[in-house]
């Protein structure tokens, strides 16, 4: 966060937010192609989304969004769109 500009502080924010809003949405379009890899032999397709899957669920991943926005937050003393 050291060079982070706080000119663009509400525009990250929004990004943030729209990411954690698209994770869950995602996730069952994921498993599908994984099962369609799966199906098709494509064990190299299917290994790659599975890690994605795993690290999407994983609570890391919030955990890494949550922290963002709060640093910016508190750096630029600006709220996160829509709270």
């Amino acid at each position: 966060m050291a060079h982070f500009d706080c000119a663009r502080a509400s525009r990250v924010l929004a990004r943030i937010q729209k990411a954690e809003a698209r994770t869950p949405a995602g996730l069952p379009k994921l498993t599908a192609g994984e099962a369609r890899a799966k199906s098709a032999d494509d064990l190299a397709r299917a290994d790659r989304s599975q890690r994605r899957i795993t690290r999407l669920e994983s609570p890391d991943g919030e955990a890494r969004f949550v922290k963002l926005a709060a640093g910016i937050e508190a750096k630029c003393h600006a709220a996160a769109p829509g709270a």
